[in-house]
């Protein structure tokens, strides 16, 4: 996961970035004013922390408008002080966590945490077209793009991911989780343990479907979603 930092305190900046270090995310930047945060944001990111008061005429409040107006990144505010007032400007760019000064690396994570959860939630809610998904792998998030996805094979809770270009990896997560997750033009469940990315599909018939010379049987409703998406 590629993550933005906005902060001016030299102590705190150099904690968020150790911490993101060590959950072997990569910082994209690290700013101490809003207009180097904006240039910044056209690198790409997934997730920013951004203070509220930092240097320069423009505020942390700034930069989480410019992001809801030209973006749809989760962004936590970081603050030592969330007085009634400010609070009301906070919650008014709705916000995807928040961390208060001072914190330790638990609560980082846990805003982060949360952050990634809701994005996810309301992009399913919200209908919101993406080409990626995160989750949680070994304790870290990972960007999983749909594009790279084969397929999904899944034991009880446990469900190994099968890309094209790189190991599989396995995560805690039962098939209906990522079923509700994938979006179903693309993704079809097969079968009680599989979900086939359709466009890697080579062959199916009434039986089975094949993806990368792996063959799966498939029940009569997923072949009449096969049969709808292909022919």
């Amino acid at each position: 996961m590629r993550i933005g930092i906005l902060e001016d305190e030299v102590l705190i900046a150099d904690h968020l970035s150790a911490v993101i270090s060590d959950k072997g995310y990569d910082l994209v930047f690290l700013c101490d004013n809003v207009k180097d945060a904006k240039t910044s944001l056209t690198k790409g990111v997934d997730l920013v922390l951004l203070d509220i008061k930092v240097n320069g005429t423009l505020t942390g409040l700034d930069l989480a408008q410019h992001i809801n107006e030209n973006y749809q990144l989760p962004f936590v505010f970081i603050s030592s002080n969330f007085d009634s007032k400010t609070l009301e400007l906070v919650k008014a760019v709705k916000p995807y966590g928040f961390l208060t000064k001072p914190f330790k690396n638990i609560d980082v994570d846990i805003a982060i945490d949360l952050a990634i959860e809701r994005h996810n939630s309301l992009n399913v809610i919200n209908s919101v077209i993406s080409n990626y998904l995160f989750v949680k792998d070994k304790g870290a998030w990972i960007k999983l793009f749909f594009h790279e996805i084969i397929y999904i094979e899944a034991s009880d809770n446990y469900s190994t991911i099968f890309f094209e270009n790189k190991p599989e990896c396995v995560i805690t997560k039962n098939l209906k989780y990522f079923e509700e997750q994938l979006p179903q033009n693309d993704f079809i469940r097969v079968n009680r343990s599989v979900i086939v990315n359709t466009n890697k599909i080579e062959s199916f018939d009434s039986k089975s479907v094949s993806v990368i010379n792996k063959k799966f049987a498939i029940s009569d409703n997923a072949k009449l979603l096969i049969q709808k998406k292909l022919t």
